[in-house]
Formats: structure tokens, C-alpha cells, sequence
């Protein structure tokens, strides 16, 4: 009795992830959930749809600006025949946490920036007797979570009196 074995080849190339989301300045690295037969993970080539939002090195991809971009792997399958698959990367952008601070250390309001944009200064309410002077920063091309503290200086008023009905 002679028994044989075969292989049953397939020429799937499919991505462990259908869709991906990373924020700006996340890595990521590409996994595939099917090959060709005889293929291997470092025979397939990835290449980006947009390369100034996502670059990509072998499996390793890094988000760079906000937006959607298609990565395509391509690879020839056991018979010479290029197999591709796709992932759409949606990139959102960096954000971050603006605290201003008002009266007395009292938090006057919480924002969320994106990255690299201006915070919006509030108006802010202060008790009688004191007058908002400006802030200790400005809040532009905010890269940082940010504590934005209120200057204010108290009013002199000049009180005159007059005696004996002003003589």
C-alpha cells in the first residue's frame, strides 16, 4: 500500500485586521492571517496609499498625519500570480488636555487641542476688586498637556472725602 500526502495550496493573502485606528505618532505592525502556500511574511510587500500620513517599513507602519490611508500587501503567490490585500488605517490626530486655571487656582475651563493648534483663551469671571492682567502662556501650537494659570492684580480705587460739605 503506498499512501500520499498533498498539500492543499491556497493563494489567500488576507490581514489579521480588516481596519486599523492609530493616532498620530502610533507604531503599529502588520500581521497577516493567510499567506500564499510557500509564501512567508517577509515575502510580502506592504506599501502605504498616502506615505506623508503613513509611513511604512516591512511590517512596521507609523502614523504621521491625521486622515485615511490603504495599506496594500502584494506577494506572488506558488504559480507566479500577484495575490494583494488591503487595510484602511484611519489616523486621528494627537489631542490634548488644556487646564486654565482662574481665581485663585479654581479651574475656569478644560479643552481638548489637537496637536500643533491654538488653545482658545476663555473669558473668565473674577471676583469685584480684581482685574484679569493676561496668562502665564498663550496656548499656541500646543505638543503638551497644559496648565494655563489666570494673571489678574487687585483694583485700587482712590476714595476722596470731603468734610463740612467740601469747603
Amino acid at each position: 500500500v503506498v499512501k500520499h500526502s498533498y498539500q492543499v495550496c491556497t493563494n489567500r493573502l488576507v490581514f489579521s485586521e480588516d481596519a486599523v485606528q492609530l493616532t498620530v505618532h502610533d507604531s503599529y505592525t502588520i500581521q497577516m492571517k493567510e499567506l500564499p502556500t510557500t509564501r512567508t511574511l517577509s515575502d510580502v510587500t506592504f506599501t502605504s496609499s498616502d506615505s506623508e500620513r503613513l509611513s511604512v517599513d516591512g511590517t512596521a507602519v507609523t502614523a504621521l498625519k491625521p486622515g485615511e490611508v490603504t495599506v496594500t500587501a502584494s506577494v506572488e503567490d506558488h504559480k507566479g500570480r500577484t495575490v494583494e490585500a488591503e487595510c484602511q488605517i484611519t489616523i486621528l490626530p494627537k489631542m490634548y488636555t488644556v487646564t486654565f486655571l482662574g481665581f485663585d487656582g479654581q479651574v475656569a475651563e478644560i479643552s481638548e487641542v489637537e496637536e500643533y493648534e491654538d488653545a482658545v483663551i476663555p473669558q473668565i469671571e473674577l471676583p469685584e476688586g480684581y482685574r484679569l492682567t493676561g496668562w502665564d502662556q498663550d496656548g499656541r501650537s500646543v505638543q503638551s498637556n497644559l496648565t494655563i494659570r489666570a494673571l489678574y492684580e487687585s483694583v485700587m480705587y482712590q476714595i476722596t472725602y470731603e468734610t463740612n460739605g467740601g469747603e
